[in-house]
C-alpha cells in the first residue's frame, strides 16, 4: 500500500515505478501465479489501473507527460461496449495499460477475469474498504501476484476497512476477517473504550503492537512534514481568490433553491 499524505505525487510514483519495470523489459516478462495446475505454461499480461472515473483523464495527462513510451487504454463509460471490451484485450496481450473506472468493473467483471493481469493498482483505496462491497470482491477474484492500494487517509478509518485494503495486497497476511476481529481489532477497541480497566488497555496496546509489525512491511506511509523536512521544501503559500459567480449561474442557482424548497 502506498499511503502517502495527499498531494505527495502517488500517481507519479506509480508512473515511475511501471516505468522503470517497462523500461527495464521486466513487466514484459512478469509471470502470472495461476490458480489452475493444469495450466501448461506461466502468462504475462498487461496493468490493470482502477480509479474513479473523475480521475482517468488526470492518470492518461500525467503517463503522457512523465512515461509516454507505454501505451495507455482507456476502459470509460463514453466508449462503446464493444471498444471497452477490445482495450480491456489490447492491454492485456500487449502488456500495456488499462485504465478502469470502478463505477465500470461490474459490466466488465468477465473479461477482466479472463484478460492476464501482471500488476492491479487501485487508486482511492476506501473504494475497497467494505469487505463486503460487491466491488471489492470482484476486485479481490483478479488473479495477479503484484496488487497495489493507494490511499491518502489509510488510517482515518476503522480497522476493519484497513483489513479490507490490505488483504487485497497481500492475501491472507491478517488472516481471515473474523479472526482479525476477534484477535486484533476487538481487543483494541476494547482498550479504546470509556470503560476500559488497565487489564483491557494493556491487552489493546500489545495488540496494536503486533498489529504495527504484522502491517509495517506492506505499507509505506510518509507525511507532507517529513518530506518538507528532508527536502528543505518553501514553506506553502496559500492565497485565498474570490470567483463571483455568472449571471446564468445566478439563475441556476436561484431555480435550484426553489426545487428544493
Amino acid at each position: 500500500m502506498l499511503a502517502d499524505d495527499m498531494g505527495l505525487g502517488k500517481t507519479i510514483q506509480i508512473i515511475s515505478y511501471l516505468a522503470a519495470l517497462h523500461y527495464s523489459g521486466i513487466l514484459q516478462e512478469m509471470h502470472i501465479p495461476s490458480r489452475d495446475s493444469s495450466r501448461s505454461a506461466p502468462k504475462s499480461g498487461g496493468v490493470l489501473i482502477v480509479v474513479p472515473k473523475t480521475l482517468i483523464c488526470q492518470w492518461q495527462e500525467e503517463f503522457a507527460a512523465w512515461y509516454p513510451a507505454l501505451q495507455v487504454h482507456l476502459v470509460h463509460a463514453d466508449l462503446p461496449k464493444s471498444e471497452r471490451f477490445e482495450s480491456i484485450k489490447a492491454a492485456s496481450t500487449t502488456k500495456t495499460v488499462a485504465l478502469l473506472s470502478f463505477e465500470l468493473w461490474r459490466g466488465m467483471h468477465q473479461a477482466l477475469l479472463e484478460a492476464a493481469w501482471s500488476i492491479i493498482v487501485v487508486d482511492e483505496g476506501h473504494k475497497i474498504a467494505n469487505p463486503h462491497a460487491d466491488i471489492t470482491l470482484m476486485v479481490k477474484q483478479v488473479e495477479t501476484a503484484h496488487r497495489v492500494v493507494l490511499s491518502g487517509t489509510p488510517t482515518q478509518g476503522t480497522m476493519q476497512e484497513l483489513w479490507s485494503q490490505l488483504d487485497f495486497c497481500r492475501p491472507g497476511i491478517l488472516g481471515t476477517l473474523p479472526v482479525f476481529r476477534n484477535e486484533l481489532a476487538r481487543p483494541v477497541e476494547a482498550g479504546l473504550s470509556l470503560n476500559s480497566n488497565t487489564a483491557s488497555a494493556e491487552a489493546a496496546r500489545q495488540c496494536a503492537m503486533a498489529f504495527r509489525q504484522l502491517v509495517k512491511p506492506c505499507i509505506l506511509r510518509r507525511t507532507k512534514d517529513e518530506l518538507t523536512r528532508s527536502l528543505k521544501l518553501p514553506e506553502k503559500s496559500e492565497q485565498v481568490v474570490f470567483c463571483y459567480i455568472m449571471p446564468e449561474q445566478y439563475l441556476m442557482y436561484i431555480q435550484l433553491l426553489q426545487t428544493a424548497g
